[in-house]
């Protein structure tokens, strides 16, 4: 049930076959968070846009939580926010570790993060990564929202 309830908010969310319901679609998410793609989707719904406030705590536990289950477009988003200390943890040693999980599924953006993360000196935190859970290939990200 899980897999059609990601699928019926995902096109909720995106207005397919009506108008686009951000609220009716975080819900049906939250019913399937058993499932990687529904976590990671709860984090990219408040990683900011849709339409709901941004809360990045809150998406870096979502993000988490889909990583751990091998989801590894959340293991990549995860990765970025604990570079960028976006949600307030800053760990690079950590992020390697998540966006080692990425490349290994073939997340290509990961490994971008990677070589810059890898290019950094000890300690800097300049030069943010792209914390954006959609990818810089949108058009090729399958957990694309918009």
């Amino acid at each position: 049930m899980s897999d059609a309830q990601v699928a019926l908010a995902e096109m909720m969310l995106n207005g397919r076959g009506g108008p686009p319901s951000t609220a009716a679609a975080q819900e049906l998410f939250e019913k399937a968070a058993s499932k990687g793609g529904a976590m990671y989707a709860l984090g990219a719904l408040h990683a900011g846009g849709h339409g709901m406030p941004t809360n990045r705590q809150i998406a870096q536990h979502w993000f988490r939580a889909a990583a751990e289950l091998g989801h590894g477009h959340a293991q990549m988003m995860l990765g970025r926010y604990l570079i960028n200390g976006s949600a307030g943890d800053l760990n690079h040693q950590e992020a390697q570790l998540w966006l080692e999980r990425a490349v290994a599924q073939g997340i290509a953006d990961a490994e971008a993060d990677l070589a810059a993360l890898a290019s950094r000196k000890p300690g800097s935190s300049t030069g943010e990564i792209q914390n954006d859970p959609f990818g810089t290939n949108e058009a090729t990200n399958p957990y694309r929202l918009s």
